[in-house]
């Protein structure tokens, strides 16, 4: 028996046995993941954290015969295997994982990842698996259980073994989001050597053109699409019917798949637009589909308002990100602001009634009077505004007078001292309809209206009264 006995082949002969207590609670795919790359398409695993060393080379021993000078190596061997094991567990190492790659195919390799858990010492850790067999070995004597690499570099809280070629490439590799490695642990589950296959979309249509179906048993079976959603066309508008539009992609084209939705958002399905019924089908052959959001002009002043479609998960597909999308609907009925008088100031004239009785259509008048002013009548009085602001301002006036020697002009500032004329009241009868001026541009803030006679000649005394049902200025 003067010969090395290769742990990891010990390892793969021996039956499973239990956890050992108070391990850590990651899987097994979580500690090897940051190893995985798109082109990862075997692991093995083997579990150092639970096997009963001495438990399991008695078996080994019971599995043998041996004469006393073989008894004799036994017994060494298995003090040998403890001793590595114990050394391993104490520098962190909790399992030792072998990947291949579709780079190591040609010739056949695996490079080595052993995660460590606290308290870690990485440093040690890659000597002891780089360190010759001979070492430590009174005389030089060589070890009979032993696991060595020609490299055992540190990375992270890791270590990685192999070959310099398989060492070097592994630093090359850039971890993928790969969901079937854990699947296929979670199948083998329990078991101290789990070896797991898992090739990528591209190698698995190779194989299933060679077998039907992959073993569950190492992570086969049939693989889902995972299924994503994007707005494409994020704005919609009722003004020409300008829909909106959300796409649902897969990852891969094989037969009709149904993608099943829900939409959510402050516009109601069916109501705001087209009824949407839940539901997309990708054709076979085809990545996508495209779910139309087509608006409904309803005629109320509601705003922009959105909608949200979430992918709903199903047994058919798997939910990747992003898994949801919102689409703007732009409302075209603007939303229209009346602007009242906030305030008032009389400088000529009585006053019958407040800026208050100018805020209704209803036949109850705010009444300015004229006064005289030497020898003729005069009439002037302003009103504060508060403008909300807008596309477009319009001001409204429903007026008239009584009396015949005067009529009565509308003026507007910004600032209370520049003035610009917009509507003469001449209605001399209250015909309950108003008089409307166009502002130029959007208005917004404090605006001044006043009213003013529109004839100071000396010997016109008559005092004409201006009557004011309603008056404001209408924004959008």
């Amino acid at each position: 028996m003067k010969r090395m006995i290769v742990l990891v082949a010990a390892v793969l002969a021996v039956s499973p046995l239990k956890a050992a207590p108070g391990q850590e609670r990651q899987t097994p795919a979580e500690r090897v993941a940051p190893f995985v790359g798109e082109g990862t398409l075997l692991i093995i695993r083997i579990d150092l954290s639970a096997i009963d060393v001495a438990a399991w080379w008695a078996k080994m021993v019971e599995m043998g015969k041996y004469s006393e000078e073989d008894a004799a190596d036994a017994a060494r061997a298995g003090r040998d295997a403890r001793e590595w094991v114990d050394a391993f567990r104490r520098m962190g190492g909790r399992d030792l994982y072998f990947l291949t790659d579709v780079e190591d195919l040609k010739p056949f390799g695996a490079r080595g990842v052993v995660p460590l858990r606290a308290p870690a010492r990485p440093a040690e850790m890659a000597q002891f698996l780089a360190a010759d067999p001979r070492a430590g070995e009174p005389g030089g004597q060589e070890r009979l259980v032993s696991v060595q690499f020609p490299r055992a570099v540190v990375a992270g809280s890791a270590v990685v073994v192999g070959t310099q070629v398989q060492v070097d490439r592994a630093g090359t590799i850039a971890p993928t989001e790969r969901p079937e490695v854990a699947r296929a642990f979670a199948a083998v589950e329990g078991s101290e050597v789990q070896v797991v296959f898992v090739p990528n979309a591209d190698t698995r249509r190779v194989l299933e053109e060679l077998m039907p179906e992959l073993p569950a048993s190492v992570g086969g079976g049939p693989q889902l699409p995972t299924v994503s959603v994007e707005a494409t066309d994020a704005d919609a508008a009722e003004a020409g019917a300008d829909s909106g539009t959300f796409t649902i992609t897969r990852s891969d084209t094989s037969g009709d798949l149904t993608v099943y939705y829900s939409v959510s958002g402050t516009a109601i399905n069916g109501t705001d637009y087209t009824q949407l019924s839940g539901a997309g089908v990708i054709p076979e052959g085809d990545y996508s589909v495209d779910v139309e959001v087509a608006p409904l002009d309803d005629g109320l002043e509601e705003g922009s308002e959105t909608v949200i479609l979430t992918i709903s998960a199903d047994a058919a597909y798997n939910v990747g990100s992003p898994d949801s999308g919102t689409v703007t609907l732009l409302d075209d009925d603007a939303v229209v602001v009346h602007n009242y008088a906030a305030g008032e100031e009389t400088a000529l004239g009585t006053v019958a009634g407040t800026y208050l009785d100018t805020h209704a259509s209803d036949d109850v008048y705010e009444a300015i009077t004229e006064q005289l002013r030497g020898k003729k009548s005069v009439l002037e009085h302003t009103w504060t505004f508060n403008v909300s602001g807008g596309n477009t301002a319009t001001f409204h006036v429903e007026a008239w007078h009584e009396g015949t020697e005067d009529d009565f002009l509308f003026q507007y500032s910004t600032d209370g001292a520049t003035w610009t004329d917009m509507v003469t009241v001449t209605k001399t009868g209250d015909d309950d309809t108003a008089q409307t001026y166009d502002f130029a541009g959007a208005l917004s803030g404090t605006v001044y209206v006043r009213v003013i006679d529109t004839d100071r000649s000396p010997g016109n005394t008559a005092l004409d009264t201006l009557s004011i049902d309603e008056m404001f200025i209408r924004c959008q």
